[in-house]
């Protein structure tokens, strides 16, 4: 945690289900995000587990492909891995 560009820490899916969980026996309705180490290789699982909201800063504003195009990108893949996880 701290600056930009970092991985996703690899147990931050597990805390993403428990909280999503925990969210569900309440029955709240609140929107879970995700900030950090959010990009193509890891929206999908983060979405599987209950993320809503993503921050995807590095993802977005670095990709070679410019802003529009990396955030189709992202979307395709949060729909795409989604289902397949």
């Amino acid at each position: 945690p701290g600056f930009g560009g970092q991985r996703l820490i690899p147990r931050t899916l597990s805390k993403v289900a428990q909280i999503r969980a925990a969210i569900a026996a309440l029955g709240l309705p609140i929107e879970l995000g995700v900030d950090g180490g959010v990009d193509r290789s890891t929206i999908g699982a983060l979405a599987h587990n209950g993320a809503d909201v993503f921050v995807a800063g590095n993802a977005i504003f670095g990709a070679p492909e410019g802003v529009a195009e990396a955030i189709a990108a992202l979307r395709r893949a949060a729909r795409q891995d989604h289902q397949a996880v």
